[in-house]
């Protein structure tokens, strides 16, 4: 899977993430809060690892400027999965 810039892992893109929701195959998402909005990672059944979700035209990390505006965007194509966990994204700093 590509890996946009200025993001280390894998990705999923949202055409992706709308087949995977509308099978069940969502086992968790985490939403993010930083300073560009809220983000998210999913956590597919067939994979042990989290996934940023990135545009599909873009291939930048998809941000949300609103938390209703990401859940609507979520329930839209598919029921929530069983864990939904909410934080924020702190930026990691040297000392």
């Amino acid at each position: 899977m590509p890996v946009p810039k200025g993001q280390s892992g894998p990705v999923i893109h949202e055409a992706e993430l709308v087949d995977q929701l509308s099978q069940g195959a969502i086992r968790q998402i985490c939403v993010y809060q930083s300073d560009e909005g809220f983000h998210l990672k999913v956590l597919p059944t067939w994979r042990d690892a989290f996934l940023t979700l990135v545009g599909t035209r873009t291939q930048r990390i998809r941000y949300y400027k609103s938390l209703d505006r990401l859940i609507e965007a979520i329930t839209k194509h598919g029921e929530l999965p069983p864990t939904l966990v909410i934080g924020s994204q702190q930026k990691h700093t040297t000392r």
